[in-house]
């Protein structure tokens, strides 16, 4: 039940599309709201006047938080506003729009001379893009809103401003100047969740593999304090077996030639395996393979074997040193594995900080950072989308049936139970791999969005040079008030 709410709400907060309902929008706030629809939804005036005319009326806006976002914004302005869905089987209301507003025609008469030239002022501010595009490249909020400002002038001035195109020149250059008035990325909760539940897992392994480095550290002392002991075996296998005792280097030993010799009649199963394969099969090229699979197999049988038998030839000091070095080559791997589980942890921690405070970013190169937000969304959206799925199936699984068993009596009558499945425990496995798989998909996500807008949001939002030389300064400064404290 708790992951079904989990998926649900991923869903409504992620996925689900809002809208707005504008109401009761009085004469004295027209102005602050006017800023808010055009920088916030990139509307046109002509648009701006059909939500005075006609009240209430809604509008489009996107997912919930980006909703929740613009809702808070025009109830700032001091209008009343609400936040509704539709659904798939809710037929849509026909808003005053579609009865007031006149589709938008071409213009044959020649009108708008004056707002077509106000667009040719604009586009010769811009530049065209790799695909044929015009774009602005604003380099301040100022020009931003110069050209804004240019906007409202083409719709007053216009003779008929839903001409179609000057309508569409509008609608792109309101968007254009929308994108470059607000931040283009803000730190997202969802983000910041999905790391949380990283450094959870980074804590966990963390944890586990200083377990493992004490035990290796443990081993390691008590081979290197072993009492001296006769160690030789005179017969395999009838004299050494697995012990699983570290404190006794006759035991270690009988443990070791134990691995070594599995690990050779493994190996030489293997081998006989193939070479019957060979043996049996009338086609070349796969007697040919097995031939060759099976000469891999005797010589991995062979080294091992071998193996064995320098082990068993070992006296107490050469077999002591040969697992001491055994012991010391896990240590390092446990402490490096321990190191790097650390560090992954750290690293989150401080990032989370560092990515809230990087998130307030103010940048007017729309080509590049439109494209980056976009992708990055694109990224969020999909991994997200992959994680739900796999939630949902590992919550289906709950669903397959116990197995029914019919029993016949000797009266003749029937009776009909329900006995555990014998293959619940593999349900239940594949249960638990779904849902690490999609915990995983969502710490993946999160940590590279986090750690790439993290990073771009620093190098761009903070001039690096300037804060060194003012941190430099200040050095200076406190360094010769100390110098002259110590003189007095």
């Amino acid at each position: 039940m708790f992951l079904l709410i989990i998926i649900a709400l991923i869903y409504l907060l992620g996925f689900k599309k809002y809208y707005i309902c504008i109401k009761d929008v009085s004469q004295a706030n027209r102005d602050e709201l006017t800023k808010v629809l055009k920088h916030e939804l990139s509307l046109p005036l002509s648009e701006i006047k059909l939500i005075y005319t006609y009240q209430p009326y809604d509008l489009f806006v996107g997912t919930f938080l980006e909703t929740f976002v613009v809702k808070r914004k025009i109830a700032n302005t001091g209008a009343d506003v609400s936040i509704f869905m539709r659904w798939a089987w809710k037929k849509c209301k026909e808003g005053p729009r579609n009865e007031s507003e006149p589709l938008p025609v071409k213009d044959p008469n020649g009108l708008n001379e004056e707002a077509w030239a106000y667009i040719n002022e604009i586009e010769s501010l811009g530049v065209v893009n790799e695909n044929n595009e015009l774009e602005l490249k604003f380099t301040s909020a100022e020009d931003a809103l110069k050209v804004d400002e240019m906007l409202d002038k083409i719709e007053m001035c216009a003779d008929n401003p839903i001409e179609e195109n000057l309508y569409a020149k509008i609608i792109y250059f309101r968007y254009m100047v929308s994108w470059s008035l607000k931040r283009h990325w803000t730190h997202s909760w969802v983000i910041i969740g999905g790391v949380i539940l990283s450094i959870f897992f980074f804590s966990y392994f963390n944890s586990d593999s200083v377990g493992r480095v004490d035990g290796a550290e443990y081993n390691l002392e008590m081979a290197e304090n072993w009492e001296e002991a006769d160690t030789t075996f005179a017969e395999f296998p009838k004299e050494i077996t697995y012990y699983n005792n570290i404190k006794s280097a006759k035991y270690t030993k009988s443990d070791v030639l134990c691995k070594l010799y599995d690990h050779y009649e493994f190996e030489m199963g293997n081998c006989e395996y193939y070479k019957a394969k060979a043996d049996t099969t009338t086609d070349k090229s796969i007697k040919k393979e097995s031939l060759e699979i099976a000469e891999e197999y005797q010589e991995k049988a062979e080294e091992a074997l071998e193996e064995y038998n320098e082990v068993n030839e070992m006296d107490f000091d050469d077999f002591q040193d040969y697992y001491v070095d055994i012991l010391e080559d896990r240590l390092d791997a446990a402490q490096g594995n321990a190191f790097f589980f650390w560090l992954f942890f750290f690293a989150l921690l401080i990032m989370i900080p560092l990515y809230i405070m990087a998130s307030y970013q103010y940048g007017y190169i729309i080509d590049k950072y439109e494209k980056e937000a976009h992708f990055l969304n694109k990224i969020k959206k999909t991994g997200f989308a992959i994680a739900a799925g796999l939630f949902g199936a590992g919550l289906a699984m709950q669903f397959f049936p116990a197995t029914r068993v019919k029993t016949y009596w000797s009266d003749g009558s029937t009776t009909t139970s329900t006995e555990e499945n014998p293959a619940n425990f593999l349900i239940m496995a594949m249960k638990v791999g779904l849902f690490f798989l999609a915990a995983l998909v969502v710490c993946f996500v999160s940590c590279f969005i986090m750690a790439y807008q993290t990073v771009t949001g620093l190098r761009r939002n903070y001039n690096w040079k300037e804060i060194y030389g003012k941190t430099k300064e200040k050095i200076n400064e406190a360094s010769e008030k100390i110098k002259e404290m110590k003189k007095k």
